[in-house]
């Protein structure tokens, strides 16, 4: 029986050829067998001008095949060593009577029943099973396609949704992301309702899950505020000893700077300074101003943003004399103090920020749902998404 094949081929390179030779290996491998029938052989495109190329390049190299016309011996060969992986030997009559027999017949019959070959895009796939299936599992009786139904359709939602309370957790959501108005809203519910694949994909129940991962954590709740405590305190030690090594370590070094630990030496980056709202004169302050400000959600992702993007927060070309091992110290505390900072932001920030905006999914979906069978008017993404969930 045929195996399973995975082909990556760039622009030009042959794939439409390939895939019809593809099509023929199948017929020429299932052949054999009684309950083999074409339309058994499935091929998907994502464009109908792909459609129609890839039917066209099969009827013609059936055709060629089976009559051994034009450039058959060349594509005999190629099915036979390409697809087939065999060895042919005598290279000016590639094909046997019966294998030309074959072809001529495939072609023979696909030309009678055209239906049989099935080619189709992505879209008209997913509608077919939709219409067959799916619809009447679902008591659909009729339904209109309108690829602007989802942007029509959210006045009505909402109507349905805005009561203080819900537009209150909305405007907490967004605010912190976006500047609060009815485009970004709009915008915003209409991502929740295209990719809400994503969202069945959050809450589909699966096999093993790490430990200490985020799919792990994401469902103990009771656990997070724990967490992030811990983490918090970890970050703490682990900036306080950073500033401290890196303080003790200077003040040891002969550095070009006569006043290496105050903020005219020139040894803190412009970002990690532009931080702060007043910046302390004595470096060794900055951990006690660090430790109070990770009490503000705003400054922790800045800091982290800063310490990710700009690395550790001293200037590099004052620090030249320093021996490269207190360097690489120092270096190895600024990583540890940004995986703490990390995880500080992932419990105390992004996962209840997740639990939030799925919770408003959930609320979205299911009202979006009783609008769209109450109206059936479907965009292709509500038939697809049908489809998979029927699925």
């Amino acid at each position: 029986m045929p195996v399973k094949k995975i082909i990556t081929a760039s622009a030009g390179t042959g794939k439409t050829y390939r895939l019809s030779l593809e099509f023929l290996g199948l017929i020429y491998t299932c052949s054999p067998y009684p309950e083999f029938r074409f339309d058994q052989i499935l091929v998907i495109t994502f464009t109908k001008k792909a459609t129609a190329e890839i039917r066209d390049r099969i009827y013609r190299h059936l055709y060629n095949l089976g009559n051994k016309a034009d450039d058959w011996r060349e594509l005999a060969l190629n099915l036979k060593e390409t697809v087939l992986g065999r060895q042919v030997s005598d290279k000016d009559n590639p094909l046997t009577d019966s294998e030309t027999r074959l072809f001529l017949q495939a072609w023979q019959h696909l030309s009678c029943h055209r239906d049989e070959l099935q080619v189709m895009t992505i879209d008209a796939y997913v509608h077919s099973i939709f219409r067959n299936l799916i619809r009447p599992a679902r008591g659909i009786d009729s339904f209109r396609l309108d690829s602007e139904a989802i942007r029509k359709r959210i006045p009505m939602l909402y109507n349905e949704l805005m009561t203080p309370a819900f537009m209150e957790q909305v405007k907490l959501i967004l605010s912190r992301h976006m500047r609060p108005s009815l485009d970004e809203y709009s915008e915003f519910f209409q991502k929740l309702i295209r990719e809400r694949w994503l969202y069945f994909q959050s809450e589909a129940e699966s096999g093993y899950i790490e430990p200490g991962s985020l799919a792990y954590y994401a469902g103990r709740e009771t656990e997070w505020e724990t967490a992030a405590a811990k983490a918090k305190a970890e970050c703490q030690d682990a900036f306080r000893q950073m500033v401290e090594s890196f303080c003790s370590d200077c003040e040891k070094a002969p550095l070009k700077s006569k006043t290496p630990l105050v903020l005219d030496s020139g040894l803190v980056k412009k970002d990690f300074f532009s931080l702060f709202i007043e910046f302390p004169d004595d470096l060794h302050q900055i951990p006690d101003i660090i430790e109070k400000r990770l009490k503000e959600d705003s400054f922790v992702r800045d800091l982290l943003d800063v310490l990710v993007k700009h690395g550790p927060f001293w200037s590099g070309s004052k620090l030249r004399s320093i021996e490269p091992s207190l360097l690489e110290g120092w270096k190895k505390l600024h990583c540890q103090t940004v995986e703490k900072l990390a995880d500080y932001l992932v419990f105390h920030l992004f996962l209840p920020e997740q639990k939030e905006i799925k919770d408003l999914w959930k609320s979205v979906l299911m009202q979006y749902d009783k609008l769209l069978f109450r109206h059936k008017d479907f965009t292709f993404d509500d038939i697809s998404w049908l489809t998979y969930e029927g699925l």
